[in-house]
């Protein structure tokens, strides 16, 4: 039982020990490569590149409406699984300020791409 303490330390140090002796290079080594991937923007290019805000709104809009719809189907279960709750109402009333928010976005003008 006390030897397992020293035995993974001299572990931990080992495998430390290798992973500094082999060092990976990689044999293409292109400053394009080694950058990070920005989702469709280039990272080498200037850095005040212009950015759609519709497109940045609806992909709000695209998140809010999909963490609601998480919360609302472990809610669909219970109710299904637990009768004696009573969930209709609020399922109803979550439903109707989720379409009511969906049209009022859509009457404003917000999901028109043009």
């Amino acid at each position: 039982m006390y030897m397992m303490v020293p035995i993974s330390c001299a572990l931990c140090l080992a495998l430390l020990w290798v992973s500094s002796m082999i060092k990976w290079t990689s044999p293409l080594n292109l400053t394009e490569k080694m950058t990070t991937f920005e989702c469709g923007f280039d990272p080498l290019g200037p850095t005040r590149t212009p950015f759609s805000t519709r497109f940045i709104l609806l992909m709000m809009f695209f998140l809010i409406f999909d963490v609601e719809t998480v919360v609302a189907l472990p809610l669909l279960y219970s109710s299904l699984l637990f009768p004696q709750l009573h969930l209709g109402m609020y399922i109803i009333t979550f439903f109707s300020v989720l379409i009511g928010g969906l049209f009022y976005e859509w009457y404003n003008g917000v999901l028109d791409w043009t």
